[in-house]
């Protein structure tokens, strides 16, 4: 990959209330790289962590288990 020096790799982690995690982080200390933005998908924030790796927030759920088929004999 000619660009891989830009690339960086995405961790999004799932929480219901975006934009109150957000203002939590935000009291802490937790420096905010993208305020919450709605989105056609749903609300995401960035964050970073003390190296300076942005971190997602979402309220999307993502992971979803399919329902499995009933296996009673």
């Amino acid at each position: 990959m000619p660009d891989w020096a830009e690339r960086k790799p995405s961790i999004v982690f799932y929480c219901a209330d975006v934009p109150g995690t957000v203002a939590r982080l935000e009291a802490c200390g937790v420096r905010i790289s993208m305020p919450p933005a709605d989105l056609p998908w749903g609300t995401f924030a960035a964050i970073e962590d003390p190296d300076a790796n942005w971190l997602g927030l979402t309220d999307q759920s993502i992971a979803r288990v399919p329902e499995l088929p009933d296996a009673t004999p």
